[in-house]
């Protein structure tokens, strides 16, 4: 028996509907590959075993569980075998990664509160993030997927009060998120002698309750605390969905240039507004292309293009895990440390973006464009669906007459009224099924999973749709 989510997580989410299958039963075309295929199914035992003996040993279960959530969604979305080799070979190494720097004794022996935008969630993540570094020309390259890019320097006011009178948040006339540089280069970009060049990133960071562009991903967030009291550091970050990177230091700490990329949007919080950015991602078109970091290292254009823009290559990767990441020396005390806090990584939600999954569809009843589904939504459907189809030439069935088509599930039922853009994340168990009134415009976005019944055009879309639509 095939088993793709384990059955640990339901002891520590029971609200989490495991998507767990066997290869008799499987439903959808993700599915059905990963069983007809002998080296995709090797690679989901592999997976198996390594995530059960990893959440016996992890500190924080929850943000484990709530990580494999967010893969699997993410492995859903792909349409052929060689996404869903570099999937699970990508999540397998992150997995690895996590019980080298959860376990053993390389971990902190407890939380600290930490100093403004670094605190409570964010600072215990740290506290629990090895540092031991990964050389990039060492590991395995990995290859990144295409998506995302961005040009952004934000106006932050400073932790010392003898210049945070002098700042105040910058507010763009135009959404930067949409400016991409003209070339594979930073403006006036003056480097130190000697300086070193540091990355860290993931697949993804902590998750989010919103988003930061229209990709119809939730944020995810990244803390990086660095410390090279030595040398100054040129930061690199990279992570494939959309990301906050939320930037802390220690006072001996120079940070003289950031380059960020990822798939998605990637915005970067608390960092001094004099250090030059560059974001090159796939979404913004920028121009020095797009990668993400993992637990393996860096892709194999990382060293070419930090020579190209900084005149050598990268000195160390440091992979992140469960949305946070130390760069550099180990910090001791994170109360030592700093950031600038006039833009807080809340101020990059996009307001205009709807909010994801099972939170997206209750918005969607406050705001009057859903409502809740019923028993008789779905025998009206089922009448709607007899009355157009010609007379059947079939007997009729005593006690019951003939035959006519059965209601559909209410399985997380909800009637669309008006406009509506379904959110992100309908996949597995949080797919819905949605009833389209008469006169009511289809909604825009990714249904994912979701069955739509249409009043309109007597159709259905989905994989659950009833056999007797």
């Amino acid at each position: 028996m095939l088993k793709i989510i384990f059955s640990a997580i339901l002891l520590i989410a029971p609200h989490v509907h495991a998507a767990s299958f066997d290869c008799a039963k499987r439903v959808t075309a993700v599915e059905k590959a990963i069983c007809d295929d002998p080296a995709l199914t090797q690679l989901d035992d592999q997976l198996a075993k390594a995530y059960e003996q990893v959440l016996d040993k992890v500190n924080d279960r929850t943000a484990l569980v709530a990580s494999q959530r967010i893969w699997l969604q993410q492995r859903d979305r792909c349409i052929d075998k060689r996404c869903l080799q570099r999937a699970y070979q990508d999540r397998l190494n992150d997995v690895k990664a996590i019980a080298l720097t959860q376990t053993g004794d390389r971990l902190a022996p407890s939380p600290v509160r930490a100093s403004d935008t670094l605190r409570g969630e964010s600072a215990q993540s740290l506290e629990r993030v090895a540092t031991a570094p990964i050389p990039p020309a060492t590991r395995e390259p990995v290859r990144a997927d295409p998506r995302h890019s961005e040009r952004s320097q934000v106006a932050q006011a400073p932790t010392p009060r003898s210049e945070s009178d002098e700042l105040r948040p910058f507010r763009p006339s135009v959404p930067l998120a949409d400016v991409a540089p003209q070339a594979c280069a930073f403006t006036n970009l003056k480097l130190p002698e000697d300086f070193r060049i540091l990355a860290t990133g993931a697949y993804t960071g902590r998750r989010l309750g919103f988003q930061i562009d229209q990709s119809g991903q939730n944020a995810t967030q990244f803390d990086v605390a660095v410390n090279s009291p030595d040398k100054p550091v040129v930061l690199i970050l990279g992570a494939y969905d959309p990301a906050i990177w939320n930037i802390g230091w220690t006072p001996k700490t120079r940070i003289v240039a950031v380059l960020v990329s990822g798939y998605h949007r990637q915005a970067i919080a608390g960092l001094d507004p004099k250090v030059p950015t560059l974001n090159s991602t796939y979404d913004n078109k920028g121009a020095c292309g797009h990668f993400y970091l993992s637990a393996q290292g860096a892709p194999e254009q990382l060293n070419p293009l930090a020579r190209k823009l900084f005149g050598k290559p990268v000195d160390l990767v440091y992979p992140a895990a469960q949305g946070a990441a130390m760069v550099g020396e180990r910090v001791v005390n994170l109360n030592d440390m700093v950031t600038h806090a006039a833009t807080p990584p809340e101020s990059f939600r996009n307001p205009s973006a709807p909010l994801a999954g099972p939170a997206g569809l209750e918005d969607g009843v406050r705001i009057g464009a859903l409502r809740r589904a019923t028993q008789s939504d779905a025998q009206a459907w089922a009448d709607a669906v007899a009355a157009s189809t010609p007379q059947r030439d079939v007997p009729p069935i005593a006690g019951v007459g003939v035959p006519k088509p059965r209601p559909p599930s209410l399985h997380n039922g909800y009637v669309v009224l008006k406009q509506f853009t379904y959110p992100e994340g309908l996949y597995g168990a949080y797919g819905a099924t949605f009833f389209i009134a008469k006169g009511a415009p289809r909604p825009t976005g990714n249904p994912g999973h979701s069955a739509i019944y249409d009043f309109n055009t007597l159709n259905c879309q989905g994989a659950l749709c009833s056999a007797g639509r």
